[in-house]
């Protein structure tokens, strides 16, 4: 399955559809990480605060060490502030607990 078109709708849009996208992406797990990966390579700072929102929320250790590095190098202090929460939620994670997924996605980013 192609999630290029889903992690698009994702980063550009709101709301329902927003929502929507995010449930697609979490649903695929691992096969959504490389084309979130490569939405942290976008120039707008606010698509790769999107980007890392749905990596934390999908949960898995092994991006800790990329979150590592866009919380270390990218050139937004917000989304580098983002990356590095997003790595501590990751730890978490791997130690048996949840992120917190309440609110909607567009009162993240």
């Amino acid at each position: 399955m192609d999630l290029k078109p889903s992690v698009e709708l994702f980063l550009t849009t709101q709301g329902e559809v927003q929502e929507k996208a995010l449930r697609t992406l979490l649903g695929s797990g691992r096969a959504a990480l490389p084309p979130l990966e490569a939405a942290l390579h976008r120039t707008e700072p606010k698509e790769r605060r999107a980007a890392l929102l749905a990596l934390r929320r999908i949960g898995l250790q092994e991006t800790v060490p990329l979150l590592g590095h866009v919380a270390q190098f990218d050139a937004d202090p917000g989304v580098r502030a983002d990356a590095g929460h997003a790595g501590g939620l990751r730890v978490g994670v791997a130690k048996g607990h949840r992120p917190d997924h309440a609110g909607e996605v567009g009162d993240r980013l």
